[in-house]
Formats: C-alpha cells, sequence, structure tokens
C-alpha cells in the first residue's frame, strides 16, 4: 500500500519541544515502514501565525 507523509508544526515552541518536522517524519516513516506502507513523497510545512494582509472577500 502506497502512503504520502505530511508533517507540519505552527509554532516555533512545537519545533522546540518534540514536535520538530524532522521528528514528525521519523515517526511517521518508521509507523509507515512497520506497517507495510510505501512512501511515496514526504510533505512538510511550516506554518507562522501572523495577520492576513489580504482584505477581506465576500
Amino acid at each position: 500500500m502506497k502512503a504520502i507523509i505530511f508533517a507540519r508544526v505552527s509554532s516555533r515552541e512545537q519545533e522546540e519541544t518534540g514536535y520538530s518536522l524532522a521528528s514528525q517524519e521519523r515517526l511517521l516513516t518508521e509507523y509507515a515502514k512497520e506497517n507495510g506502507f510505501e512512501i511515496e513523497k514526504i510533505f512538510d510545512l511550516r506554518i507562522r501565525k501572523r495577520p492576513c494582509a489580504a482584505p477581506y472577500v465576500q
């Protein structure tokens, strides 16, 4: 069975307290291998809280 890995952090605190992208990728890769998944692609995303610069659109 094929799988993708999607790792995400939204704060610096997450990265510093054991939920870094590298940590998530390592844990998810281990899980996939132990459960017979073939990893097709790994995605990672860092989201920082910022005010929206775009105007409100209805």
